[in-house]
């Protein structure tokens, strides 16, 4: 067959286009092309022949460029690998050369990270990290039933969830729950009593969770019918301390006097739908009453269409979207309408997803403030450390001028010395980091076990997860970069300086300059933490010297269930336990109240207005016994106290006498003379909510019971400790003369004999409560002294470490002046004339910087002004005295420069 021929156009495109190699080739190719697609019946004309041609060209050149690129990037990772090959090794002779100035630089290094990273590590636990013992937990939602831009959600009942499961079909299954976990006593066989958190959930909690319980979880029946046994699931921490080494399953557990069969235990960790809170057991919604005493309350959880459940969780399914969840939400909220037309609940209130399952965003943003104040502390902390290993890389790379410029005329590049020395400050920021780490698990070993804050469960042992080993090694990269790039530049001038002959009085001032500029800094940072730690601690003090109004520190409370069954009996268990445990030695009286001071806990309140005042107000509510008053050392300023016969009044509860403390007296009426008037309250009279008047009996002396910095906690009413009024337990308020007199192996005998099967717990003074209250605040307060201290002594060193380098320096130039005629004193003048400058300069700074960063305080201060004169003062005195101290020893050799030696040398 005959060759077919190309157009001369296509073959003249050829000569242009193509290199002289790839014509011959490239014209082969399009030839069989040719041939092919006439065989095939496709088209061969002319466009398709100059489109080919271009087409192969570019692809031709494209492969050219390409492996150019290729062969040039090759030889540029090679140079790079060499460089960092080689700074890498001289880097390590750095180390072997230079052990104590690498080793200084390592442990200051590490002191700043492991601070930072200890820190980190018990915020992510807190904080930050996934809901423990959950798969996938991104994938959960909350439901709300809330109005729009409101934090709290309504509460909805079980049909409201079935509701939802039924047109939410963007989730795999929907769960609820009551979202405040309730205290009760448990008690297991040959074992101790003790009070425990329990959560009431819905059948397919953990399911919905994906919670893998070992055992297994709740069945419907168990979740609707109030009569089945009762069961529960229990925390494996909890596990660990009533069962270690054996397995609950199967085992009884007595639950407010009732017995329960342990069917399952959650996933190591496992909180349910919350970080923050201990939960130690979930029931069935059913077994709610056995928390609660008879009451409206208990009545109203064995009903389905009750709404008791203040928490609805949901899992999306893989794909979804929020808004074809939020549209679905609506459809059931329609379908909750039609079944009750007449209902107005969602006049205000609708329903709707959200991703944030957090129950406790108080006590979150609580815990969010702290860790805010302590990584701002930690990050100051780890600026100073910085500079001051940038300055010992400064003065180390005076001495190399020589060696730097010697590689500079041996054709070094610029990149080859800042390399070296990033290389270096890399390595002792690796080896920092590796320790810090180290550290930081260590520091998680000493932290198990430790309560941060009343409304926390003590801290279990801390992983070291990714995200600690990221913000370590986060840490280690700026430590990297901070303590060496500002070195390496100004060693590279100097080094290029002297290179060129040109190294002048000019540059060696820039050192010096930049040598203070580090060192006024660490002083700077010094002021401003040990100023913080002063307005923390002087906050502290005068919190704690705020008058609670009655003797804290003799006062005794504890608590137990009474499980009576009947009014007559609780009745008759509560006057003994009363006459029991004041006949302990040294107690000189005992009561019951409710609430007891310092209690950690929901409170109580009651609304009420009167003549005066016709717009309601709330008070804090507490129920007490007779004799509550003394015992606590509550004066009674008018009135008198509660009788015996206002216990079994045969009245109703509401309608019971009141006592008022000062301020809601006045608040209300005007005056404290209101003895015989009354309030007016909502009551059930006749089985119909309506008005009633509650006599006011007594007014007794302010006192803060609730919390030690609000006023308001001194807003209390008080009404008779009546058995009808339906509280889960009883607690005992003992006064104890002296007040460190140890009185609670004697109190637990009194409770036993009263009734064995009473479980004490919460047993404590009233002063922790008060120094529980403040849990957070004080490790706020340590840290921050940790800090401050740490921070001088850094500072300390640095000014040392400066003022030895600068006399080495200038000890020629010192022994020429001694030589001439000068004394000692003036020697030392000259010498700590560059520490006086930096002191000045950083305790400006300093101060200056706390006018600002003191309002990030102002939320944690309490009888202290931000502004707090001695604080400031005295902050600034004591770091110039710990910095003048540090330069003694450096003003001694100073002072003992023989002249004659150093002329000699």
């Amino acid at each position: 067959m005959s060759r077919p021929a190309l157009s001369p156009l296509t073959r003249w495109l050829i000569q242009k286009a193509m290199p002289i190699h790839w014509r011959e080739s490239v014209e082969g190719d399009l030839v069989e092309d040719h041939a092919r697609r006439r065989r095939e019946g496709r088209s061969t004309g002319l466009l398709w022949q100059l489109a080919a041609v271009l087409a192969i060209a570019t692809r031709l050149r494209f492969d050219r460029d390409l492996s150019v690129v290729h062969d040039s990037l090759g030889v540029r990772l090679v140079r790079f690998a060499q460089s960092m090959a080689t700074a890498g090794r001289l880097a390590l002779r750095f180390l072997a050369a230079e052990p104590v100035t690498a080793a200084v630089a390592v442990l200051t290094l590490t002191l700043g990270i492991a601070m930072n990273a200890t820190i980190f590590s018990v915020a992510n636990w807190l904080i930050f990290r996934p809901l423990p013992g959950v798969d996938t937990p991104s994938r959960l939602v909350a439901v709300h039933f809330s109005a729009p831009g409101a934090p709290d959600s309504g509460a909805l009942s079980l049909d409201d969830v079935q509701a939802i499961g039924r047109r939410a079909t963007a989730l795999e299954g929907v769960t609820g729950l009551v979202a405040v976990p309730m205290q009760v006593s448990l008690a297991i066989p040959d074992g101790d009593g003790r009070r425990v958190a329990i959560e009431f959930v819905m059948s397919n909690y953990f399911d919905v969770l994906h919670a893998h319980v070992e055992g297994r979880g709740f069945t419907p029946d168990e979740e609707r019918r109030i009569g089945a046994p009762p069961v529960a699931v229990i925390s494996d921490t909890l596990r660990e301390r009533l069962f270690p080494g054996d397995s609950p399953i199967g085992r009884l557990a007595r639950l407010n006097g009732v017995s329960v069969t342990i069917v399952g235990v959650a996933p190591r960790g496992f909180l349910g739908t919350k970080r923050l809170g201990p939960v130690d057991i979930w029931m069935p919604i059913a077994q709610q009453r056995l928390a609660l005493p008879p009451s409206p309350a208990r009545a109203a959880v064995e009903n389905s269409r009750a709404p008791i459940l203040f928490s609805v969780v949901g899992r999306l399914r893989s794909g979804e979207s929020f808004d074809r969840l939020q549209s679905q939400l609506a459809l059931a909220e329609q379908d909750l309408l039609a079944a009750a037309p007449k209902s107005q609940r969602f006049a205000k209130r609708h329903l709707r997803a959200v991703t944030s399952l957090e129950l406790y965003v108080a006590a979150r943003n609580s815990l969010a403030d702290t860790f805010l104040i302590l990584l701002s502390a930690a990050a100051l902390m780890m600026a100073l450390v910085c500079a001051n290993v940038a300055g010992i890389m400064l003065a180390r790379g005076a001495s190399r001028r020589g060696e730097i410029a010697t590689r500079l005329a041996l054709g070094a590049s610029t990149s080859d010395i800042l390399m070296l020395f990033l290389m270096e400050s890399a390595l002792l920021a690796a080896l920092a980091g590796g320790l810090g780490l180290c550290v930081t698990s260590a520091a998680a070993h000493v932290l198990e076990g430790v309560t941060l804050a009343p409304f926390l469960s003590p801290l279990e042992r801390i992983p070291i997860d990714w995200r600690v080993a990221a913000w370590c090694s986060a840490l280690s990269i700026i430590a990297a970069l901070s303590a060496g790039v500002l070195p390496a530049l100004w060693t590279l001038r100097s080094g290029r300086a002297l290179a060129a002959l040109r190294l002048t009085t000019r540059t060696t001032s820039g050192r010096q300059h930049v040598r203070r500029g580090l060192m006024a800094l660490q002083v700077a940072i010094a002021v401003v933490l040990v100023t913080g730690a002063a307005l923390l601690v002087r906050s502290m003090v005068a919190t704690l010297a705020i008058d609670p109004g009655f003797a804290a520190a003799s006062v005794r409370t504890f608590s137990v269930d009474p499980h009576a069954s009947s009014n007559a009996a609780a009745h008759a268990l509560q006057q003994r336990l009363v006459e029991r445990v004041a006949q302990v030695p040294g107690v000189r009286r005992a009561s019951l109240a409710f609430l007891p001071p310092f209690f950690s806990g929901t409170e109580a309140q009651l609304r009420f207005h009167t003549d005066r005042e016709p717009q309601d107000v709330a008070v804090m509510l507490n129920s007490v016994r007779p004799g509550f008053f003394d015992v606590i050392g509550q004066p009674i300023v008018s009135g008198r106290d509660f009788t015996e016969a206002e216990l079994d009044a045969p009245e109703p509860v509401t309608t019971s006498p009141v006592i008022l403390t000062e301020s809601v007296a006045r608040r209300m009426f005007g005056t404290v003379d209101v003895v015989g008037r009354t309030i007016i309250t909502k009551g059930r009279v006749d089985g119909r909510m309506t008005d009633v008047r509650r006599p006011v009996v007594g007014i007794v002396g302010d006192a803060r019971q609730r919390l030690l910095t609000d006023d308001e906690s001194t807003s209390v009413a008080y009404q008779p400790y009546r058995t009808d009024y339906g509280t889960p337990f009883v607690t005992v308020v003992a006064a104890v003369s002296p007040p460190d007199l140890d009185v609670w192996p004697a109190m637990r005998q009194a409770v036993g004999e009263v009734d064995p099967t009473l479980v004490m717990f919460d047993a404590r003074t009233a002063s922790d409560g008060i120094r529980a209250e403040f849990g957070t605040r004080l490790l706020t307060m340590r840290l921050a002294a940790i800090f401050a201290v740490v921070a001088i002594l850094v500072a300390a060193a640095g000014l040392t470490a400066v003022l030895a380098r600068r006399l080495v320096e200038r000890q020629r130039e010192l022994g020429i002046r001694m030589a001439l005629g000068a004394t000692p004193t003036r020697v030392v003048a000259i010498v700590t004339r560059e520490a006086a400058i930096v002191l000045t300069l950083g305790l400006s700074v300093g101060t200056l910087a706390n006018v600002w960063l003191t309002r990030f305080l102002q939320s944690s201060l309490t009888g202290v002004s931000r502004f707090d004169t001695l604080s400031f003062f005295g902050a600034a005195a004591l770091v110039t005295g710990v910095l003048v101290a540090a330069s003694i020893p450096t003003c001694r050799r100073a002072a003992r420069v023989d002249p004659v030696e150093v002329l000699r040398e």
